[in-house]
Order: structure tokens, then C-alpha cells, then sequence
């Protein structure tokens, strides 16, 4: 897979664009899913997305996530090869909270990055 092309978008672009109604998949492992993430995100870790990725229901185009970017860059440029309109959040959740953007956890204790 060539992750030279993996097209990028920025924390705020991404912001914009999840708030517009963009799919975002966050392919961490479930435990850093559960410690923290973006709200609305749809957890598929990378480790499984080869054999889970059409059970997620996409609207259009998605934008995947994980800590840094390079797990979701990997998980970006397979779903492009599969005919998916995906774009990586350059940075991952580093850069999204860097930007000042939340994280959330489903129980309410407070969002942390694992």
C-alpha cells in the first residue's frame, strides 16, 4: 500500500467535517477506544479491518483516526483500495486534543489518550 498519497486532514478540518455528518473510524485498539476518543467515532481496530470493515455503515466519505496517524494511514490507504473516499486525521487524537478538541468515553469519566 502506498501511504505516500494517504490523503491527510487537519484536526480542525476534521472537526468541521464530522460536525457536516462525516463517518469517523477510530482503528485503535478498543482500549485506548474506551479511554478516550472523538465523539461519534465508530471503533474498528485496525487489527480487524480487513475482515470487519463492511459492517460499518458509510455515508459518503470517512476519516480514520488512531493515537498518532500512522495506524489510521495504514487503515486510510486500505480502505481507499477497496473503492472507500477515506482520509487520515493527520496526527490522530495527538493532534485533535492538541487543537483543543474533546474526547469522550461512553461511561463519563474523563477522556485520556492510552
Amino acid at each position: 500500500m502506498d501511504l505516500t498519497s494517504t490523503p491527510e486532514i487537519t484536526a480542525n478540518q476534521a472537526n468541521e467535517a464530522i460536525t457536516a455528518g462525516t463517518t469517523i473510524l477510530d482503528v485503535r485498539e478498543i482500549e485506548e477506544f474506551e479511554a478516550g476518543h472523538i465523539a461519534g467515532a465508530i471503533s474498528l481496530p485496525l487489527s480487524t479491518i480487513v475482515e470487519e470493515y463492511q459492517k460499518i455503515e458509510i455515508n459518503g466519505s470517512v476519516i480514520v483516526n488512531c493515537r498518532s496517524g500512522a495506524r489510521s494511514a495504514r487503515a486510510t490507504a486500505f480502505l481507499r483500495s477497496v473503492g472507500i473516499d477515506a482520509r487520515n486525521l493527520k496526527g490522530g487524537v495527538i493532534a485533535w486534543t492538541h487543537a483543543g478538541l474533546p474526547l469522550v468515553t461512553d461511561n463519563g469519566e474523563e477522556a485520556l489518550i492510552a
